[in-house]
Formats: structure tokens, C-alpha cells, sequence
């Protein structure tokens, strides 16, 4: 009797062990689950849509899956041990039948659970490796989930966001304020481009004038009625006058295009 007292006691210390550590992680303790593109037994990605597969049914069970290589939520980049990967194993023995099962390991690489073996005899292999793995994912029929942080591990907050003032302002003076900052622009504008225009100097012979750039004749012109208004003797065109600047359009010659250019003169 003292033997088997013993026994008993060894064997009520080990249940009790084993329960506590299972208590410890269980699935309801992780908010997502990471699906691979690819298993140790697959070629390629997504081979027989295993993956596609495993994440639906996932969803459909109640958890948050993912795949790998998509964007995962903000609190599952700063801490990976939110998260279970799953992971179809194919047994070694299977003649003639298709056996998958799955494991869900955490971000230490520890088992937390494993789903029964579901088999299929079909001999199509993407039917096969389907029926397989729907049969397997049965196995969450029977569990109902409800995530339930670990203490130890804290969810991270998401950041936040800064307090936005609302300012109201007048649709009209926005749109003077506007205006009057292109039109200020376009002043600059002209401004540095004025900065950068060349200096004409004017020469009177006879009854043309010519206007000088440095020591060569840039255009011989003659006055008209209108005192802002030339007609240039040497091309086909016309000198005006444009705010603080001349213009000067011609033709070089009939089939030329128009020329445009402006300068500044001293008359």
C-alpha cells in the first residue's frame, strides 16, 4: 500500500505540473496568428493553397491571422509573442493517404498546441492536401477562443494622435490672401527676371536710332505716333513698351518664327 501511495502521489504531482504549465500558455493567450507562405514539405509559395486555406479557416475560427509578408498590425511589430505561427506537418508515415496536421509554436519556438492528423485517400494532390487540412482544422470545432492577455506580455499602445485646433477663417480673406501671394510672386518674378535681362543703349543717327548692346548694333529702330511704340528698320517687328521693360517681336526672316525678347533701354 505504501508503494502504491507513492505512485499515486508521484503520478497526482506530475498531472498537476503538467496542468500548470499548459495553464500557462494556452491559445486564448495570444491575439494573433502568422500564417507562412510556405511549409518544410511545400515547393513555392502557397503550394496546393495551404496557406491561403489555413488563414481563412483561422479567421473563420474566431482568431486574427495573417500572412507573413503583409502588413501586420502596429502592436504585432513591437512584440512578436502576440502572435502564434502556424505550422502544417506532414507525418512521415501516410502510404497511399495524405495526412496533415498543425502546429501553433510561439515566438520562443515552444508547442502551445497541436491539432489531431486529418487524412484524405483522394489521389489529386491539391484536393488531397485540402480535404487533409480542413479535416485537421476540425480540431477547433471544439475550442471556443477568447483572447486573454498575458500579464507579463502588455499590448502596446498605438501612437497617438496630436490634438488638432480647428481654425475657422473667412472663405474671403483666405481667398484675398491668396491672391495677393500669387500675385506677389509673379512680381518677384519679374523682378529677378528683369535682374537678368540685358541693357540696350540708344544711339541717334539721322532719323533712326539704333540701340546698342555694348559695341554691336542689337536693333536700329524708328519712332511712331505712340511715344512707347518703335518699328524696328532692321528685322520685321515692333519694339513696345511692357512696364519698366521693351519688348521687342520680329521675324529674322519670312519663313522664321516670331521672336519675343525683352530688355531694358536707355534712351
Amino acid at each position: 500500500m505504501i508503494v502504491n501511495f507513492k505512485y499515486l502521489l508521484v503520478l497526482i504531482l506530475f498531472i498537476a505540473v503538467h496542468f500548470v504549465g499548459s495553464a500557462q500558455k494556452n491559445i486564448n493567450n495570444y491575439k494573433y496568428i502568422v500564417v507562412p507562405k510556405s511549409f518544410d514539405f511545400t515547393k513555392g509559395e502557397d503550394q496546393y493553397q495551404l496557406s491561403s486555406i489555413t488563414k481563412f479557416l483561422f479567421n473563420k475560427y474566431g482568431f486574427e491571422a495573417y500572412f507573413t509578408d503583409e502588413e501586420l498590425p502596429y502592436d504585432l511589430n513591437l512584440e512578436r509573442c502576440l502572435a502564434l505561427t502556424a505550422r502544417i506537418k506532414k507525418p512521415k508515415k501516410g502510404f497511399l493517404v495524405t495526412k496533415l496536421f498543425v502546429e501553433l509554436e510561439d515566438c520562443d519556438g515552444d508547442i502551445i498546441f497541436t491539432s489531431n492528423i486529418g487524412d484524405s485517400k483522394l489521389k489529386q494532390y491539391d484536393r488531397a492536401y485540402s480535404e487533409s487540412l480542413r479535416e485537421a482544422m476540425r480540431t477547433f470545432d471544439d475550442i471556443e477562443y477568447k483572447y486573454k492577455p498575458i500579464e507579463n506580455i502588455p499590448s502596446p499602445a498605438p501612437p497617438t494622435t496630436p490634438e488638432i485646433i480647428e481654425v475657422i477663417e473667412d472663405e474671403e480673406e483666405i481667398e484675398e490672401e491668396i491672391v495677393m501671394v500669387e500675385v506677389l510672386k509673379e512680381i518677384q518674378k519679374e523682378v529677378n527676371e528683369s535682374d537678368e535681362l540685358p541693357t540696350l543703349t540708344s544711339v541717334v543717327k539721322k532719323d533712326v536710332i539704333q540701340l546698342m548692346n555694348g559695341n554691336q548694333i542689337a536693333f536700329i529702330i524708328k519712332e511712331t505716333s505712340n511715344k512707347d511704340l518703335y518699328i524696328l528698320h532692321n528685322y520685321k517687328g515692333v519694339l513696345y513698351k511692357k512696364g519698366d521693360l521693351w519688348v521687342a517681336e520680329y521675324y529674322k526672316s519670312d519663313k522664321a518664327d516670331l521672336v519675343m525678347k525683352s530688355f531694358k533701354v536707355k534712351f
